[in-house]
């Protein structure tokens, strides 16, 4: 169970450094506070708060990352590289009113891919050890000492511990929340705090994650005061430090990682797949009486689901079909190889994951990001009242607006529920319901995060592409040729193209031409083979590998289902949830009494 894990530097508090809310955002939650706190709510008495909580205990390494081509040449010595690297980043961010270029992807694809990146991933950014990037002087890490720094507090399997709660190696405490997170069969859910113009679906109350404070208050959880100061990072608190951070950790959701509550739209993703859990119990109930086999087989369907999407949603949309198709064919030949030489003896169950995936080629989706969105009916015109991406921050856990020393909001408002329809559908007539192409341009909203620490972390671009040079990622061009070792020809692209687009003149005075970073690369090679609308050559060959790769040496997965003869399991041969066969992301939600 990940309680506390964020992005960038270890843990971190910002309530002092976060910026004060912009007036349009203070308009919509003005309503919210001043019912909370019984007086109106002035600029001057409001602030949002934004807290990245104290770590658990220290838990035990799980298993590696590794480089995938650990044999190439170390990237080559840039001639002041922070300046360089700084000068391409700069280049990336979109300026002035320039309209965002919009591809047929739908919206939910970009946060599929980070919740997917959640449940297989955590801490391979992390500022530590030999991979400090909050400097100015960058130097390429050695390889092992940095794989030997970072664990993956991940499984690595796409097995949804990140939904269950129970990843491998966990300490008791742990173990005693995910067993909170759990109601009999079903998995709990949380309600939104009630406004007006709710949107009409989901038809019941779950419509919000579940939160420490309402499972406390209802007796669903119970925490000594030493546990709770465990959670919270707390030595020796005084009266007022304990109360403070009761009242931060009762907002917080009780889920297996909290990084799926720091954005709205992969919240609502989360709570998405509880409640299909719930549906599946529901819908098998008949079946047996067991609420331990009712879990079990339904944690079963929708881990399999999951998996099956991920495959025949996912990954058919964001890559190049005919590389996809090679991928599945040979079966994931190339991860296969990787794992065979990565894989902890002690530990056959845990998945490696490859740097160069993890730490850039899987990164494209930031470059999917827009700066808002139509997200439900009150918030829905991207020109007079959109959902922008600071408000997918504000209305969560880490987010939720706090009023003087009143209770703030405590659980998510129910004028944000989100609409999935304006995220799975792209419907010409609505063309802002798209993601950004996959390109070198990326949202202005993404240079300055407000829910990181000051400096480098702030700028999504620097950080990616400060954390790949000193990991000492191979260069896009050492990626190509070790592929070319295992017999996999992908077409690089040319230097005309490495020189042309907004990053082309940073690129060549930056000296990365012939040794260009995989982020970038990916990016630019989406931009260039595919017009934004999908992955190209490299890009689609190193995410489809790797997450193909994590399904097929998985023996629990949908791939290996012994009773399979002659074909893959699909979601059609499991149980019917929710009264339908589920087929696509749009009919999951469907079933999970989210979309009409």
């Amino acid at each position: 169970m990940l309680l506390s894990q964020g992005h960038g530097k270890p843990t971190h508090r910002l309530s002092d450094d976060a910026p004060p809310p912009s007036e349009p955002l203070l308009a919509r939650i003005r309503p919210l506070a001043s019912a909370l706190s019984g007086s109106p709510v002035t600029t001057d008495t409001f602030a949002v708060e934004v807290v990245d909580p104290a770590p658990e205990a220290a838990s035990p390494p799980r298993h590696r990352f590794a480089y995938l081509f650990a044999g190439a040449a170390s990237f080559p010595d840039v001639q002041n590289p922070a300046a360089a690297i700084d000068a391409i980043a700069t280049a990336m961010t979109q300026t002035g009113a320039a309209p965002e270029a919009l591809v047929a992807l739908p919206a939910i694809l970009t946060y599929f891919g980070q919740f997917i990146d959640h449940d297989i991933t955590a801490s391979s950014d992390r500022d530590v050890g030999p991979s400090v990037i909050d400097t100015d002087t960058l130097v390429p890490g050695n390889r092992d000492a940095i794989a030997g720094a970072i664990t993956n507090l991940r499984s690595g399997r796409l097995d949804l511990d990140s939904l269950y709660g129970d990843a491998p190696g966990q300490s008791a405490l742990g173990n005693k929340l995910a067993a909170a997170m759990r109601d009999g069969a079903r998995m709990r859910l949380g309600t939104a705090f009630r406004v007006d113009r709710r949107p009409t679906l989901p038809l019941d109350d779950g419509t919000d994650l579940p939160r420490f404070g309402a499972l406390a208050a209802s007796g669903g959880l119970t925490l000594t005061d030493a546990e709770l100061d465990t959670l919270e990072g707390l030595t020796n608190p005084t009266a007022q430090e304990r109360a403070d951070a009761r009242a931060r950790r009762d907002r917080l959701a009780l889920i297996g990682d909290e990084r799926n509550d720091e954005n709205l739209v992969v919240a609502q993703f989360h709570l998405a797949l509880l409640r299909l859990h719930n549906a599946t119990v529901d819908a098998i109930e008949a079946t047996t009486n067991d609420p331990d086999a009712q879990f079990r087989d339904a944690r079963r369907f929708v881990t399999w689901t999951y998996q099956w999407l991920v495959v025949n949603e996912y990954l058919a949309r964001i890559c190049d079909p005919s590389i996809l198709d090679a991928v599945l064919t040979d079966e994931a030949k190339v991860y296969g190889t990787f794992r065979t030489a990565n894989h902890d003896p002690a530990h056959p169950d845990l998945l490696p994951l490859p740097f160069e995936f993890s730490a850039a080629a899987f990164r494209f989706g930031h470059s999917m990001v827009r700066e808002r969105y139509d997200y439900n009916l009150n918030f829905g015109d991207p020109d007079t009242n959109p959902a922008t991406l600071d408000d997918l921050f504000t209305f969560t856990g880490r987010g939720f607006a706090r009023v003087g020393n009143g209770p703030g909001i405590p659980t998510l408002p129910t004028n944000w529920i989100i609409d999935w329809d304006r995220f799975v559908r792209t419907l010409p007539a609505f063309p802002v319901r798209r993601a950004r192409a996959i390109d070198t341009e990326i949202a202005p909203a993404l240079r300055t995060l407000t829910n990181e620490p000051p400096g480098v972390f702030r700028n999504l671009a620097v950080r990616n592409l400060r954390r790949g040079y000193v990991m000492n990622l191979p260069s896009a061009q050492a990626c190509i040729a070790g592929f070319a070792g295992a017999g996999i020809v992908i077409p690089a692209l040319s230097r005309d193209d490495l020189l042309g687009g907004r990053t082309g003149p940073a690129v060549g005075s930056g000296g990365f031409v012939d040794h260009t970073p995989l982020w970038l690369y990916v990016l630019r090679e989406a931009e260039v083979q595919a017009g934004g609308r999908h992955l190209g050559a490299l890009g689609s060959r190193l995410v489809a590998e790797t997450l193909v790769g994590l399904i097929v040496q998985d023996p629990t997965s949908y791939w290996n289902d012994p009773s399979r003869v002659g074909g893959r399991w699909t979601p059609t041969d499991g149980p019917p949830s929710g009264g339908l066969r589920i087929r696509s992301l749009e009919t999951m939600l469907r079933a999970a009494g989210v979309l009409d």
